[in-house]
């Protein structure tokens, strides 16, 4: 019976075009001969190519590839699905539009070999398409969030205090069966940039004392496309990233509420809205607007569950 070492698990989404270009990535990976691994590509539920694209690579290369349906629409729903349909001890997930380092599975396979870790995030490097925008701040107090994928703990193995990526993760199976799988409230669906699935994941397992290796040298470039260079996306990626906040924190105690939300959203949403409209510098008065839609999430998530829980009760 065939028992691979390592489950290479890619969840996609109508990118059939995007996706070819991270199979070729991964048909040119240098493997150490012993490896024993699988490719399993879970297509939650696509309307173009994907089906076709992954059969004919799966025809024409000497690797291990198996085709997945999730019917269910969701991001969580098909990494579970990869969860529950592959038998590798180690699970790694990538994405459909990124293109993996040559090294990118045997420096896994190394690191739970030498470092004796249970789950490991490896440095995910965005590739631009040209300059930054102008309004774009990668650091500092008003550093834009996280809605360009990136992880970058710099050049040394160390224990990762701040949580991976999903483009760029691994853990051992045993891990999905002592702490659960992936929330299917959280991560996106279709076009519903809703996520936060793996950070909750993540923060299960430290909360549970386990230890995250950051593992430098298994890298994947992540492409920055076009879309997400503009204001609009960054506008809904924290609109929707306020409202996985909640579903992540779960409603604030010992608040008091107005309108069935916290008094103090009130508070933060008025402090951001006046500094956006006094403020002359262009990259900051974006930095409070994305503030704004982050509070804008949280409130319509909160008055939602709070209804919710009105209801039931």
């Amino acid at each position: 019976m065939y028992i691979p070492e390592i489950s290479v698990v890619i969840c996609t989404y109508n990118r059939c075009t995007s996706l070819k270009e991270t199979l070729h990535s991964i048909s040119a990976m240098s493997m150490p001969s012993d490896l024993c691994w699988e490719l399993t590509v879970v297509d939650n539920n696509s309307d173009d190519a994907t089906r076709e694209v992954v059969e004919r690579f799966a025809a024409s290369s000497s690797l291990n590839v198996r085709y997945e349906c999730e019917s269910k629409p969701g991001l969580s729903h098909a990494r579970n699905t990869g969860v529950e349909r592959t038998a590798g001890e180690i699970i790694a997930f990538t994405d459909d539009d990124v293109i993996l380092d040559k090294a990118w599975l045997a420096r896994i396979r190394a690191a739970f070999k030498d470092v004796n870790c249970m789950v490991v995030g490896g440095k995910v490097v965005p590739v631009w398409p040209g300059p930054k925008p102008p309004w774009y701040e990668e650091r500092g107090p008003f550093a834009s969030p996280r809605a360009i994928v990136s992880f970058d703990l710099g050049n040394e193995l160390c224990i990762a205090h701040s949580y991976p990526c999903g483009a760029n993760m691994a853990f051992r199976r045993e891990l999905f069966g002592r702490y659960g799988k992936f929330r299917v409230d959280l991560g996106r669906t279709r076009d519903i940039l809703m996520g936060g699935e793996d950070f909750e994941f993540f923060q299960r397992l430290m909360d549970a004392g386990e230890h995250i290796v950051y593992l430098p040298d298994a890298t994947v470039f992540h492409p920055v496309t076009k879309n997400r260079l503009d204001k609009k996306y960054f506008e809904a990626w924290c609109f929707n990233g306020g409202k996985s906040a909640v579903r992540f924190e779960g409603l604030p105690k010992d608040a008091i509420y107005y309108f069935g939300f916290p008094r103090y959203y009130l508070r933060q949403l008025f402090e951001n809205a006046v500094k956006f409209a006094f403020t002359l510098d262009a990259t900051r008065r974006f930095y409070y607007k994305l503030q704004i839609c982050i509070l804008a999430g949280r409130i319509v998530e909160t008055r939602q569950q709070f209804r919710t829980r009105r209801t039931t009760a």
